[in-house]
Formats: structure tokens, sequence, C-alpha cells
């Protein structure tokens, strides 16, 4: 389940990438690495759902915590 209101959507994933998350009409809403490196392509938005579904919270969790490995 994604909280979609996109207008515009990957159409099709790249080398080394695979589609980890569709929504109902077929729109990819999420991509990861296939050999599992933490790389990840998200189209939803975590931090406007994780009181309702408290696994959006762990996502959000993460994102930060990988992005703040890149803090200068």
């Amino acid at each position: 389940m994604v909280n979609s209101r996109h207008h515009q959507a990957v159409k099709t994933v790249g080398a080394g990438m695979k589609i980890s998350a569709r929504y109902e009409d077929g729109i990819i809403e999420g991509i990861a690495a296939d050999d599992g490196k933490p790389i990840l392509g998200l189209q939803c938005h975590p931090e406007n759902s994780a009181e309702e579904h408290p696994r959006f919270q762990n996502l959000f969790n993460w994102l930060v915590t990988e992005a703040d490995k890149f803090r200068t």
C-alpha cells in the first residue's frame, strides 16, 4: 500500500535495479538494487504515513540514517 499522488513515474528500471513496489494501477512506486546494496528509489511520502502505517516510520528512519552517512 502506498499513498500515491504523483503525475510522473518510472517507466522502466535500469540495469542492476529491480521493481520492489507497484501501486494497484501498475505505477512503479519503488525500486531497489539487484545485489542488495542500500540503494533505494521510492516514490511515496513515508513521512506523511507514519502515524497510520508504522512501517513507514521505519522506512523514513532508514532513509535518514543512510543520508546522514553522507553529511560533511
